[in-house]
């Protein structure tokens, strides 16, 4: 059976009992807590966690009762993009208990929400118990959970399902989403270096390309296709990001590969410094784009591009148009006809209105 223990000053167990959330954030002794709050398992490498009567795991601040000078450490193993989502929540949450001077530090491999603490070196983080032993009063796992999914339903939005996380009204009109991206002059100088090995003319129009996921239901299987539209029609250049781990399978003589050359933040730049415009799947460089205004086309096959991104001018979202996206998978009651159904649906025939009204906005710039 699953348990949690107490220790003492010594490190010998003092106590042990059952999982039980409305018992065990009693005992950790800064919540009032009327029911019962499901905080899983499933965030965790270790079911069997060590808790003292102040520092403990939660999948939510709910009925926390923040006090002065608290130390929260955020555990946040995912995409980038979902970082910049919850960069504005947390701006919101710091801003409203400012005279508590709350301390919020996220683990990341890269520091790229600007304002906050960062710890560069996930890999020491994944453990929950290093923190806590490390000083700090809470630790909030605010993604990997059962019931994240269930949030982003009820608030309609990964923005919403963050500040429901962080104990924030999530129906407050006052709180918007806005998308940040900082970076360094050390950034933007190697954003200078490859841009100035490429050569491109002032007049060259330049999109930036981001054709790679993790993720098989949100890639794509007409980048070449695209590229040839778009060269062919508009004589467009383009820019290809990606990691090491990533190939590209067609050439193109307006094509240029930054696949493997750049960080995160070192794409970013060069996006910002000379990309006219951006096209991408869901990815994190697309939210970096659209945090410096870049105009861009981003192509949504099961997921819902409304839960993920605000409605801005320069934001060109393509929906699947198969009759079963966005599935959502979570709540999805039919079967599924294969990841490739909904992919297969955005043909660069069907893109043809959106890319037409996206470059005429970029050439508009």
């Amino acid at each position: 059976m699953n348990c949690f223990a107490t220790l003492d000053e010594s490190g010998i167990v003092k106590s042990k009992f059952t999982f039980n959330s409305k018992n065990l954030i009693e005992r950790a002794g800064l919540i009032s807590c009327p029911q019962e709050i499901p905080l899983g398992y499933d965030a965790v490498p270790d079911t069997r966690l060590i808790f003292d009567r102040s520092k403990y795991i939660l999948k939510s601040l709910k009925n926390v009762k923040l006090r002065n000078n608290l130390r929260i450490l955020i555990l946040r193993k995912a995409a980038r993009g979902d970082l910049l989502i919850m960069h504005s929540a947390l701006e919101y949450f710091l801003e409203e208990n400012k005279s508590l001077n709350v301390e919020i530090a996220v683990a990341i491999d890269e520091p790229i929400l600007g304002t906050l603490t960062y710890f560069e070196n996930v890999k020491e983080l994944v453990n929950p118990i290093k923190p806590i032993e490390s000083g700090f009063d809470l630790v909030l796992d605010v993604r990997n959970s059962y019931t994240w999914w269930q949030d982003v339903a009820e608030t309609k939005t990964l923005f919403g399902a963050y500040l429901k996380r962080l104990g924030l009204d999530w129906k407050d009109k006052r709180y918007k989403q806005d998308l940040k991206i900082i970076y360094s002059e050390k950034e933007i100088e190697k954003a200078k270096q490859l841009l100035n090995q490429l050569d491109f003319k002032k007049e060259d129009i330049v999109i930036g390309l981001q054709p790679f996921s993790r993720r098989s239901e949100s890639q794509w299987h007409y980048w070449k296709e695209l590229v040839n539209y778009l060269s062919q029609k508009y004589n467009t250049k383009f820019l290809v990001f990606g990691t090491a781990k990533d190939k590209l399978n067609f050439e193109n003589t307006n094509l240029f590969s930054l696949i493997g050359k750049t960080s995160f933040l070192e794409a970013s730049a060069v996006i910002g410094s000379r990309c006219n415009g951006f096209i991408s799947i869901d990815s994190g460089l697309l939210y970096s784009a659209l945090a410096q205004k870049i105009p861009s086309l981003n192509i949504w096959c099961r997921y819902d591009w409304k839960q993920h991104l605000p409605d801005l001018e320069y934001s060109f979202p393509i929906q699947s148009p198969v009759e079963c996206s966005p599935c959502c998978w979570v709540k999805a009651k039919r079967e599924c006809k294969g990841r490739d159904y909904c992919i297969d649906g955005v043909t660069v025939e069907f893109l043809e209105p959106k890319i037409k009204e996206f470059v005429e906005f970029v050439l508009k710039k």
